[in-house]
């Protein structure tokens, strides 16, 4: 009899327990994730687009539009946004809706973006009869950057398909990330991805020449 009681009570506290947990839980990640993601977007004039986040203050580059007749090639991250420190590329806003860092070209207005399937644009090339340009870019990351999320694609303009491929310099005094001959690696040695780097073709079949 006993025994029944405390099998009876153990399954009673299960059953009150659970929904409390799951909530908690529940309630716990969405609290993270407003404090802790991206609450706003707003466009600098400098070219770069900003995610935002407060009231502690922090913000993250999630674009820019590269100017091909501006007489550089270089992109600097900038270090700060206003009062804002910029500390990440791309990033999560609100609840979790999805914001990479990418970089647009002035005279190439966007119809679509396209990603790679197996390390190549070589099958949309093809299948829709497009022309390839390569504009090959160094993006400069400073000493303050902690978070990098991007997923550069293929820019759809007009009968061309633009690759924007990026040689990283990385501040040597970042402590998450460093570049070594143009690629950025995490401190662990592994490559960043999401973006596309110089020394790779990404227009020969998959599996084709590098």
């Amino acid at each position: 009899m006993k025994t029944l009681k405390k099998v009876l009570i153990g399954l009673l506290i299960c059953i009150v327990l659970i929904p409390v947990v799951k909530f908690g839980l529940f309630y716990f990640s969405m609290t993270f994730a407003l404090v802790y993601n991206y609450s706003g977007l707003e466009k600098g004039g400098d070219g770069f687009q900003y995610l935002i986040r407060d009231p502690i203050k922090k913000a993250g580059v999630c674009g820019y539009t590269y100017d091909p007749s501006s007489g550089t090639n270089e992109i600097s991250i900038p270090e700060s946004f206003g009062d804002y420190p910029v500390k990440g590329l791309g990033g999560y806003v609100g609840k979790g809706a999805p914001c990479p860092f990418n970089i647009d070209v002035k005279g190439f207005p966007t119809i679509s973006g396209v990603g790679l399937s197996g390390g190549s644009f070589d099958w949309y090339i093809k299948g829709e009869g497009l022309e390839p340009e390569y504009v090959d870019v160094v993006l400069n990351i400073g000493p303050n950057i902690r978070e990098i999320y991007a997923d550069q694609f293929g820019i759809v303009s007009g009968k061309k398909l633009v690759i924007v491929r990026v040689y990283v310099n990385c501040d040597s005094g970042n402590t998450s990330f460093y570049s070594e001959n143009g690629i950025l690696y995490r401190k662990n040695g592994e490559v960043v991805d999401g973006f596309l780097y110089w020394n790779r073709s990404y227009t020969d079949p998959p599996g084709g020449a590098p």
